[in-house]
């Protein structure tokens, strides 16, 4: 069976403003084919459109569009005008969806503190709500047929498979999107999906984490990382999830972790 990246793309890619969803947009954008189509999504125009002329210089030849939602507030009818306004420019071999975006939540609390309901819907509706809608509304838009593939990529952490103190609704978040999309391989067999945790990358996000963290013992966990130098650089997780992409032999719905063997 031929590789997801083989064919002509529809490719969407969450939080691509920076980070790592900017450097799967860039390394993404030198291995699909001619004529392939990226869709990148954020709250910031401006990061936004740095991320386009980077891929327009790496890629030419590649359409790139961009669009502005705020998760918290999601719009289906908006989301839904979004990819219709692009989905008939082309006849697509794959269609890719690439679930990026994310946010850590209050980490200054335990559990056992959380009782802000705002805060908290906020939250699920950013990290697990508006990711399930997107997911049905651009299945919706590409039914599957005997001429498309489908692929949903969710990035994940190992916070989605163990506790980890302090980082409740954290991991709270991305349990239930694996989870959910878990689900969804169960539910549309056809459909392959990849839960990819890239490992701790520096990022302004890891930033946050060190020193906001309210647990000492993880907030200590998380700064030996960052002081000795042994978090994952994004341009090596993203290289090795396009890897993964490329050689298609996951199982669907697995979870992978950038120090897993495969």
């Amino acid at each position: 069976m031929a590789s997801v990246l083989d064919g002509v793309c529809f490719c969407l890619i969450t939080g691509a403003s920076r980070g790592l969803g900017r450097e799967i947009s860039l390394q993404l954008a030198s291995t699909v084919r001619k004529g392939s189509m990226f869709l990148l999504t954020a709250t910031n125009q401006d990061l936004l459109n740095n991320t386009k002329s980077e891929i327009n210089t790496i890629n030419e030849e590649l359409d790139v569009f961009t669009g502005i939602f705020d998760q918290a507030k999601f719009n289906e009818s908006n989301f839904m005008d979004f990819i219709k306004q692009h989905k008939d420019r082309q006849s697509w071999d794959h269609i890719l969806i690439i679930h990026n975006a994310g946010t850590l939540g209050d980490i200054s609390k335990k559990l056992s503190a959380m009782t802000d309901m705002c805060r908290l819907n906020e939250y699920l509706a950013i990290n697990v709500s508006s990711v399930i809608a997107m997911t049905a509304i651009i299945l919706q838009c590409f039914p599957c047929d005997s001429l498309k593939r489908h692929t949903v990529v969710n990035i994940t952490s190992l916070c989605g498979i163990q506790p980890i103190k302090g980082m409740s609704i954290y991991c709270t978040g991305k349990a239930s999107r694996e989870m959910a999309f878990k689900c969804l391989s169960k539910e549309e067999p056809h459909i392959r999906v990849l839960n990819y945790a890239p490992g701790p990358i520096h990022t302004d996000m890891f930033e946050t984490l060190c020193q906001n963290l309210g647990d000492p013992e993880s907030k200590k966990m998380m700064n030996e990382l960052l002081t000795q130098k042994t978090y994952v650089k994004c341009e090596d997780t993203v290289k090795k999830l396009i890897g993964i992409l490329k050689d298609d032999k996951f199982t669907s719905a697995c979870h992978i972790d950038y120090y897993d063997e495969v």
